[in-house]
């Protein structure tokens, strides 16, 4: 059916071309995107459910995002194959406008914090920093905080913690007033250099280097080969088992401790308001909706039929009492019920232990002679799997000693040691980007050409619009 969508929006933008060429403009995009069969999948949880790792296990590729305990992403990371004539494994960096880019420091934590400071130290006499413009804001702040350290020694021991955002502030500065910074640019990046770019440099301190100039940034770009589609996963009967749906761009969100979640917040509604699909991870505990969530779903309510919560790190659970009240099974029966309340399908809460996965390809991916090796060992690497494996199969016993129920077939699949949920996962994704989201496009579609009201057309053209506006409303009526 959307070809013959895409097909009437042809003739619509056709007839419409001369007398209306913003209507002209939105058939010829909602056309391309029906034929093209994109889709987005926003990927987003708080620090350590493991979320890297489930991105790098779904597209098959453990070297894909760096993981770490202590480090967070700065920024979205957009993810996807590369175009047919475009080269494998590329990083761009998208930056921000000057404004908007003073604006999300403005709303970081390093920002506020040093304020807080300077509002105790000063009292009364504290300008008010609301009249000043974003950027002479942030250089008061950072060049008063740096005055004030140096005059004040003990204020280096009391606020330590502050030299880290003190630092972080005044690298952000130095970047904007950098020639490297190119406003609302597209530059590309070295592949290994792509950790920096994402969650800064670990110094051999300890301290984190380089995160005030990530402030500036928009999203990352990273260009990748993916196995995704060579999964076994929803294909055509059609000749060569070409997959029916493609590759997906996965947008992987950023983790960063801000007031409120303000700058994070804003980053994750921005690109949620495009998604098709939402996949929110969490560990396998009770779960609160994030606001932003909670937001989008107001905004966006069709999207709750889109929205998967993926309960990762099931290897965490205890096995003595994962089905009693007290246990997994209580909790997850309550997360159940405030997700349904939310609109959430109950087939789109899913179970896993995503890091098996990662830890196998990562296991592959250095017998094959990987460009960076796992820093882990070989060794060390073997002997998580087994200890994985082993936690895996008690949570498996436990679950087959069990009658038939929603939650033992999805722990089964969770615990299963060549699966651990992560092709459970990957399949009901590609469920939903060729059920819900392709006839949420359609209905798009339809909609668009319903609604138009082109003015001005030449008699012709206006008896053909007409004819051709019927038909669609046939069509509207038949989804």
């Amino acid at each position: 059916m959307d070809r013959d969508i895409a097909a009437n929006l042809d003739e619509g933008a056709e007839l419409l071309r001369a007398a209306e060429p913003a209507i002209t403009e939105r058939f010829a995009a909602l056309a391309r995107r029906l034929r093209s069969h994109e889709w987005t999948v926003l990927v987003s949880g708080l620090c350590s459910v493991g979320k890297s790792s489930v991105v790098c296990a779904l597209w098959g590729d453990a070297e894909l995002l760096p993981t770490a305990v202590r480090d967070c992403t700065q920024t979205n990371t957009l993810i996807r194959v590369p175009a047919a004539d475009e080269l494998d494994r590329r990083i761009f960096l998208n930056y921000l406008d000057r404004r908007a880019a003073e604006n999300f420091a403005l709303r970081g934590l390093a920002f506020h914090r040093l304020t807080e400071m300077l509002e105790e130290y000063h009292g009364v006499a504290m300008p008010r920093l609301d009249e000043m413009l974003p950027d002479a804001r942030l250089r008061f702040v950072a060049a008063d905080a740096r005055k004030l350290y140096a005059s004040r020694r003990d204020l280096s021991v009391l606020n330590e913690p502050l030299s880290e955002e003190l630092e972080q502030l005044e690298q952000f500065i130095a970047f904007l007033d950098s020639e490297e910074y190119q406003p609302g640019a597209r530059i590309e990046a070295k592949w290994e250099e792509r950790r920096e770019h994402l969650m800064g440099k670990r110094l051999l301190d300890g301290r984190l280097a380089g995160t005030g100039k990530l402030m500036a940034l928009e999203h990352v770009e990273i260009v990748r080969e993916s196995e995704w589609n060579s999964c076994g996963s929803l294909r055509s009967p059609a000749a060569g088992g070409t997959p029916a749906v493609q590759t997906p761009v996965l947008i992987d969100t950023p983790w960063i401790p801000t007031v409120h979640n303000a700058r994070r917040e804003d980053l994750i509604l921005e690109r949620a308001r495009g998604a098709d699909v939402l996949l929110v991870l969490s560990l396998p505990k009770l779960y609160e909706p994030e606001n932003w969530l909670l937001k989008i779903l107001v905004e966006r309510p069709e999207l709750a039929r889109s929205t998967v919560v993926l309960f990762n790190q099931i290897d965490t659970c205890d096995p003595r009492t994962l089905f009693s009240r007290d246990g997994f099974a209580g909790i997850y029966a309550e997360n159940r019920e405030r997700l349904v309340k939310l609109g959430i399908d109950p087939a789109n809460i899913l179970l896993a232990c995503a890091r098996l996965r990662f830890l196998k390809d990562s296991q592959q991916s250095d017998a094959a002679g990987a460009e960076t090796k796992n820093p882990f060992g070989a060794a060390s690497i073997a002997e998580r799997i087994a200890r994985l494996e082993k936690v895996l199969g008690q949570l498996r016993e436990q679950a087959k000693g069990r009658g038939e129920s929603e939650l033992r077939s999805k722990f089964l699949a969770a615990c299963d040691v060549n699966d651990a949920g992560v092709e459970t996962l990957r399949r009901r994704l590609e469920e939903l980007a060729a059920g819900i989201v392709a006839k949420r496009r359609e209905a798009e579609a339809l909609g668009a050409m319903i609604e138009a009201a082109p003015v001005g057309l030449a008699a012709e053209n206006a008896a053909a619009w007409g004819k051709l506006r019927g038909k669609i409303l046939k069509m509207k009526v038949g989804q």
